[in-house]
């Protein structure tokens, strides 16, 4: 197991990668470029703060889980959802799941949280 200061470099680390990887494919792939053209500067960094902070704890946390009580379900989801996001614009369906997944990052988080409790309240016993 990494020392402290290296756990926390490596789980910042995801965040920003997962941050940086998400949003690269929405604005220069996508096409996402905000909330739309009549909105205010507050609006403007309202929605870009609130969908920075998703993509970078989405990122983060189930790597702190991973390292702080060794769960593999976590960083597991993560990736499969992010991945998700490439496969879903080479499938040609309706509606994008990368907006989607950047504006509901609170459920998937949740979701990410409680498939994690389960995972280790099945490995206490």
């Amino acid at each position: 197991m990494p020392s402290p200061n290296k756990r926390f470099a490596l789980t910042t680390a995801a965040g920003v990668l997962n941050t940086a990887t998400l949003h690269w494919w929405a604005i220069f792939v996508i096409g996402m470029h905000g909330p739309g053209p009549r909105t205010t500067l507050a609006t403007q960094i309202g929605a870009w703060s609130f969908w920075i902070i998703g993509g970078f704890l989405i990122g983060a946390i189930p790597i702190h889980l991973y390292f702080e009580y060794n769960l593999l379900t976590a960083p597991l989801l993560t990736i499969l959802l992010t991945a998700y996001c490439f496969a879903d614009r080479l499938g040609g369906s309706a509606g994008e799941f990368t907006v989607f997944y950047l504006a509901a990052w609170p459920v998937f988080l949740a979701v990410i949280g409680v498939i994690a409790a389960i995972e280790y309240y099945v490995r206490l016993r």
